[in-house]
């Protein structure tokens, strides 16, 4: 992929923008060939300032104006399933920023649309390629694992609007859990509003597996002037913990491990440009995980009524 498309240019979008200007920059080729959102903010003007990048406000007149052979879709989750779609439908791969669609029904529609025309269909879950995850793969023994606590917690100055933590943030974990153990049954025992980790709006999650492993997630704005955001894993002889701000991660079993630094968005943002080739079978795995921890979400939905 050489000439992409950006559909939504708030914060995330900006983020995405940056990200890939750097890889291009990097490698040597590529560009973006459009950018698009209904309305140019002071923050997007000034990130588009001494760029030749074409600026659209609506979808089909960027596809109207030239070719692109990939898109980034950080829109609004509500938007993300028309936008994505679209893109789709005309043979262009697609990265859909988390949380993917906000409606199962419609992230199953993407993914069918997906895999008719064979093209690379990539959730934007960004921890999912986080080289912590890479270690602990090769180091823990997931038929060992007996418990799960997820914490994701941050201060709320870093949030100026009202967004459901639910929605925001325990999908990131519920994949994390599908990752973790690929074929196992999750049931939602209770999702709950709690206030015991000092949050000043947090839901909490407890989940069991059909093989008998709990999962314990806390997720939420904090009145705590620092971000929280590990990942513990308790094993039948040991235990596994990473810290995914400071990139630290260690084991009590079976070895230390150390310190791993790394750019997960930029890790995400290169599988997807190298992805063509591999059509939808090269995302089908990170697709297929994405629609479980959809599901998932679905379930706590409804059990926090």
């Amino acid at each position: 992929m050489e000439n992409l498309l950006l559909a939504g240019f708030g914060a995330m979008g900006r983020a995405h923008f940056a990200c890939f200007e750097r890889l291009f920059s990097q490698r040597g080729k590529g560009r973006w060939a459009a950018v698009v959102d209904p309305v140019l903010s002071p923050a997007g003007e000034k990130a588009l300032e001494g760029r030749n990048v074409p600026f659209f406000r609506t979808l089909d007149e960027a596809l109207a104006s030239g070719r692109c052979d990939g898109a980034v879709v950080a829109t609004t989750t509500e938007a993300h399933y028309d936008a994505a779609r679209l893109l789709l439908s005309e043979g262009i791969p697609v990265l859909v920023e988390k949380t993917f669609c906000g409606d199962l029904a419609l992230a199953e529609d993407l993914v069918r649309l997906a895999e008719e025309k064979d093209l690379p269909l990539l959730p934007g879950f960004t921890e999912h390629s986080h080289l912590a995850l890479g270690v602990l793969d090769g180091a823990v023994d997931r038929a060992k694992i007996r418990s799960v606590e997820l914490r994701r917690l941050t201060p709320k100055k870093f949030r100026p609007h009202s967004i459901d933590p639910l929605e925001d943030l325990l999908v990131h974990d519920l994949e994390h859990l599908v990752w973790l153990l690929p074929g196992a049954k999750w049931s939602v025992e209770r999702c709950v509003r709690d206030g015991a980790f000092g949050g000043v709006d947090v839901v909490r999650a407890d989940l069991v597996s059909d093989t008998g492993v709990r999962a314990d997630a806390a997720v939420g704005w904090s009145d705590a002037p620092d971000s929280e955001r590990r990942l513990g894993i308790g094993l039948s002889d040991g235990r596994f913990e990473a810290d995914w701000f400071d990139g630290s991660f260690f084991g009590s079993a079976p070895a230390r491990f150390g310190v791993c630094r790394n750019d997960p968005l930029s890790a995400q943002s290169a599988l997807f440009l190298d992805s063509p080739g591999g059509g939808f079978a090269g995302t089908r795995g990170r697709v297929e995980c994405a629609l479980s921890a959809l599901r998932l979400l679905d379930e706590c939905r409804r059990a926090r009524g």
